[in-house]
């Protein structure tokens, strides 16, 4: 306790963001690296790679990230807004966000807003479309998003502008090796202000009422620092970030009007990653380790609660044992402990105001090549202690990779994941269940890749998820939801992801299309065999780039199709699909070493009325203005 602790936090907002099933549930007023990346890419089932300079730097998060339609991606408001990641039929505490291999998620709360990270900061997202608890223990149920740095070559300064000229502004600074002269350094801030009006659209008692949201502003200030210093016997890295954000928290629409207009949250996040790597050791090759502390306000004047406060701080430490390796044999041990206390004071009733996990575990990575490296079999395991769960917890997985000619290959993968509950799920001020056990699954995939005429990349995955205690949440009665364990749901179904680029790279083309069926398989279930709430059973995603001289034109369309809203899937209570087009056109501006790139974005393009969510609306059509300006040298 005295080496490292860690007071989470633990909040949630009144329309119970993304809790279990990533629903939204709504409870009226309750409301380039050298040996690190090696544990980030050596077994990785099914990666994929998103090279992050490939795209129009005037692109957010959310445009570059759609171009894979495995993700299920939820905004949640407008620029800044809360914005979630999933993958196929998962939900969102079902992923794992990494920084170089360091996983960044909480126990007690795992749910990831993807807006507080800035991909200026980095160069590369690894996306492992599948299960890998094997290595990034609880949690890596669904798959896992891993955010990488490359070399830094040279000097640059950057500044970027979005607006849309009516209700945000924001601002992002980047300096690229000006601060040492002899290690790599990488410094970013941004501010963001949103006044929170945008249009959207609602059913009242019968009639689309079009209106303006105006409680979802949002200010926020974070500022970064990544540090690289390498030398003949060892490499050491830093990442520092800060945050401030304070948001006003819109809710459902209910009874006609929107609710939780007096809704406030005000968080102050601070987190320091840093690893070391033993470049000559044979024994101990890394060691790494994170401090974060948060500080979490949540206001909402219309509650009997009126102000509550969480105070966390966390700290994590693990070390990486490395045996040995060649050509065509390598095995890897790696070693990790942490803790994560929690001290609140809106906790289930008689439960003590602090509650702390201590993790210990040890996972191992065996390969073996074979036929001039044709053949590829990885295995991993990984045995977790807990300190809150009474039994050992063992993951693993193994894939079957074999490399024919022509750019072809056929990979087969297999593993077994797992998640424990987080501090929210259980201990919530209405909401938790202590009784709450972990969730499990084992995951299947079958996957193509080829390479048609030297310019069209296929892949095709069949994929079978078998899940056992899925957290859910379930509505309690007309006022409250509470987190709940479905015994059996199976997940699968084919993802086919085509690219192309023609003429010298002028035009790119990617197209994703998921089919799916996510269901109960409890036979002894009343629902057996109905759609598991808010996952849609298709999704296809298109995204051409065309650039011509100086100008860039980029054109994505989304379409995702129903999605039931509760387990019996009652034919009057589901959300229709929706198809969202959004069309960004930019214009680069060279002169000498200065760089400018102007961007025009018009997204839902043609003002689809749509809800993620039952009652909670999302905005319509919007337009937004970016500058972006370097300088190299």
């Amino acid at each position: 306790m005295k080496i490292c602790f860690i007071i989470f936090i633990l909040i949630n907002i009144p329309v119970q963001l993304a809790f279990g099933q990533d629903t939204l549930s709504f409870k009226s007023k309750q409301i380039d690296v050298i040996e690190n990346s090696i544990k980030a890419q050596n077994n990785y089932l099914l990666n994929k790679t998103i090279t992050l300079s490939d795209f129009d730097k005037c692109l957010n998060n959310n445009d570059i990230l759609r171009y894979n339609t495995n993700l299920n991606i939820k905004e949640y408001g407008g620029i800044g807004s809360l914005t979630t990641i999933a993958f196929r039929g998962t939900n969102t505490n079902q992923t794992i966000f990494a920084i170089d291999g360091i996983k960044i998620n909480s126990a007690g709360n795992p749910f990831f807003d993807i807006n507080k990270i800035d991909l200026n900061s980095y160069d590369n997202i690894n996306l492992i479309n599948s299960g890998n608890s094997s290595q990034f223990g609880s949690g890596a149920m669904g798959g896992v998003v891993n955010f990488t740095y490359s070399k830094l070559s040279s000097k640059s300064f950057n500044l970027v502008i979005n607006s849309d000229l009516t209700n945000s502004l924001k601002l992002k600074v980047s300096l690229v090796n000006y601060l040492f002269k002899n290690a790599q350094n990488k410094v970013n801030a941004s501010f963001l202000h949103n006044n929170g009006k945008y249009p959207v659209a609602f059913n009242n008692f019968g009639k689309i009422v079009d209106t303006i949201r105006s409680s979802s502003s949002t200010y926020s200030f974070s500022i970064s620092n990544y540090y690289n210093k390498l030398t003949n016997s060892f490499e050491m890295k830093n990442i520092t970030f800060c945050n401030y954000q304070n948001q006003d928290v819109p809710g459902a629409v209910l009874i006609g009007k929107l609710e939780n207009t007096q809704a406030n949250l005000e968080q102050i996040s601070l987190m320091n990653l840093a690893s070391f790597n033993y470049i000559n050791s044979k024994f101990v090759r890394h060691f790494n380790w994170i401090n974060s502390y948060d500080y979490y306000n949540f206001t909402d004047y219309e509650q009997i609660v009126n102000k509550s406060k969480f105070n966390s701080y966390k700290s994590m430490i693990y070390a990486d044992v490395y045996k040995f390796e060649n050509r065509l044999f390598s095995t890897q041990f790696y070693a990790e402990s942490g803790i994560e206390i929690l001290n609140g004071n809106m906790l289930q009733p008689n439960l003590a105001n602090t509650i702390h996990r201590i993790n210990i575990s040890a996972s191992s990575n065996l390969f073996k090549y074979y036929l001039d490296s044709s053949l590829k079999v990885s295995l991993s395991g990984r045995v977790d202690k807990f300190s809150d769960y009474e039994k050992l917890i063992f993951s693993y997985s193994g894939s079957l990779l074999y490399n024919l000619r022509n750019n072809t290959s056929i990979l087969l993968s297999g593993s077994y994941n797992y998640r424990l509950p987080s501090f929210n799920e259980m201990y919530y001020f209405n909401y938790g269940n202590t009784n709450l056990l972990p969730e499990s699954s084992f995951n299947y995939n079958l996957s193509f890749n080829t390479k048609l005429f030297k310019i069209f990349d296929i892949n095709s995955t069949l994929f079978i998820n078998f899940i056992e205690n899925q957290i859910v949440s379930m509505p309690k009665n007309t006022l409250t939801w509470t987190a709940q364990n479905f015994s059996k749901v199976l997940n699968k179904g084919i993802e086919i992801n085509l690219g192309t680029r023609l003429f010298n790279n002028s035009l790119n083309t990617y197209i994703s299309y998921l089919y799916q069926d996510t269901y109960d398989n409890n036979k002894l279930s009343i629902n057996y065999l109905k759609e598991i709430p808010y996952i849609p059973r298709e999704s296809i995603s298109l995204n051409n780039t065309l650039s011509i001289e100086q100008f860039i034109f980029t054109t994505q369309l989304y379409r995702s199709s129903y999605r039931f809203t509760f387990p019996d899937n009652n034919v009057y209570e589901f959300l229709k699909g929706y198809t969202l087009i959004n069309l960004h056109l930019s214009r680069k501006i060279n002169i000498k070493s200065n760089n400018l790139l102007i961007s025009i974005a018009a997204n839902n393009i043609l003002d689809i009325k749509y809800q993620l969510v039952k009652n909670y609306p999302m905005p319509g059509r919007t337009f937004l203005l970016t500058l972006n300006y370097s300088l190299n040298g």
